[in-house]
This record gives C-alpha cells, sequence and structure tokens, in this order.
C-alpha cells in the first residue's frame, strides 16, 4: 500500500533548517541530515500534514501561505 508522506525545506536567505537524524536505532537514515516532515494521518492534506511536522519536529509554526514551491511526486 502507497503511503503519501510530505518533505519540508523550511528555507531564509542563506540558511535551510534541516535535521540530524540520530535517535532511532537500526534507522536506514541514522546519522544523515534532512528535511522536516512525515506520514499524512487519515482526512489530512498535504499542506495540513505539512505544518503539523513542521510543528512537531522543530517547534516553528508554518503557515500554508507560507509555502514558496509546492511539487507532488510518486515513484
Amino acid at each position: 500500500m502507497l503511503k503519501l508522506a510530505t518533505l519540508v525545506y523550511v528555507k531564509r536567505p542563506g540558511q535551510t533548517l534541516m535535521l540530524h537524524r540520530i535517535k532511532r536505532q537500526h534507522d536506514m537514515h541514522q546519522g544523515k541530515w534532512n528535511g522536516l516532515g512525515g506520514k499524512l494521518e487519515q482526512g489530512e492534506t498535504p499542506e495540513e500534514c505539512a505544518v503539523r511536522e513542521v510543528c512537531e519536529e522543530s517547534g516553528c509554526l508554518l503557515y500554508t501561505s507560507d509555502a514558496a514551491d509546492e511539487r507532488s511526486s510518486v515513484d
């Protein structure tokens, strides 16, 4: 089953907010830097998911009108 998720890069001039994945043991992404995001919850839009995940992972409040670039990709 296909799980939809968001990936957000919070940027301002000369800076990009990234997370360093070090907490979970046996995480295939352990030690890597990544943007913020996660899986959509039931009934949630991608925009709602992005706002929620950014807040949960960084404490930053994101407003959907702040989205400068929105792209969809299915592999």
